[in-house]
């Protein structure tokens, strides 16, 4: 039984606790409603257990003993979550003002709309949005003015960057699991999406929503440029084999 006023919110990381303790604290400071934060530690070797316990002891743990696959973690978050609404956020994000109250918004006001995404600076291109910010005062002094509600600016999109994601928790009953074939990453998040388009809901974009994404410190980047590029063409060619489609050209739903 989910609780219906209860948004759950997944984060795998790996290290790098500076990245994700400064994402925690603009996600807890700038979200107003009710959340339940699930971390999915997959063998982090720095300080991240223990300063997770010291500063955030609502958050829940999930310790992986090896550094499971990106969808892996997901699906293990988004088992024990509690909420009607799912979320998923990478740790070098710095969510902001009204950043989830926007996005459930779209979901309540298009009942069709089976998942919704921000605008940002590092994303796919139909979710790009161009801007110089680069301090943390500056971006939520931005987010502050943008991130107010407008109807007019949300728009449906093909695909959605997995950065960040909301949804509604039947969606993830209805088209399954992330697939956790796409191991580290790369390409799972074009899967998810295309699946909730087969299953008739639409993707959407919350255009007046900025989430602003730092880049290359997650966990799905934490890895070389040899290595990212090598996960990416075997992903590519992965989602190629399993929809007969190339994830990089539009992806028209077969009639």
């Amino acid at each position: 039984m989910s609780d219906l006023n209860l948004t759950s919110i997944v984060i795998p990381v790996h290290n790098q606790w500076p990245v994700t303790q400064m994402c925690l604290r603009s996600l807890f400071r700038h979200t107003r409603i009710p959340i339940e934060v699930i971390i999915v530690n997959n063998a982090s070797t720095d300080v991240t257990e223990k300063k997770l316990i010291k500063e955030f002891p609502t958050v829940k743990q999930i310790h992986n003993s090896y550094k499971n696959g990106f969808s892996a973690s997901l699906n293990q978050g988004f088992r024990m979550a509690k909420g009607k609404y799912l979320a998923t956020i990478n740790n070098d994000t710095l969510p902001s003002h009204r950043w989830l109250a926007n996005m459930l918004r779209v979901l309540k006001d298009r009942p069709l709309c089976g998942v919704t995404a921000p605008l940002s600076n590092y994303v796919l291109p139909d979710q790009y949005l161009q801007t110089d910010l680069k301090r943390v005062k500056d971006i939520h002094m931005f987010c502050k003015k943008f991130n107010r509600q407008n109807l007019a600016k949300w728009k449906v999109s093909d695909r959605l960057s997995g950065f960040c994601l909301v949804f509604p928790r039947k969606i993830w009953n209805t088209v399954g699991e992330f697939d956790e074939n796409y191991g580290m990453g790369y390409y799972e998040d074009i899967d998810f999406t295309y699946r909730v388009r087969l299953a008739g809901y639409k993707c959407m974009i919350a255009g007046d929503t900025y989430v602003h994404h730092f880049g290359s410190k997650s966990f799905i980047q934490n890895n070389s440029d040899e290595l990212a590029r090598k996960l990416s063409k075997e992903n590519r060619e992965y989602f190629m084999k399993k929809w007969d489609r190339d994830p990089d050209l539009p992806l028209d739903i077969p009639s």
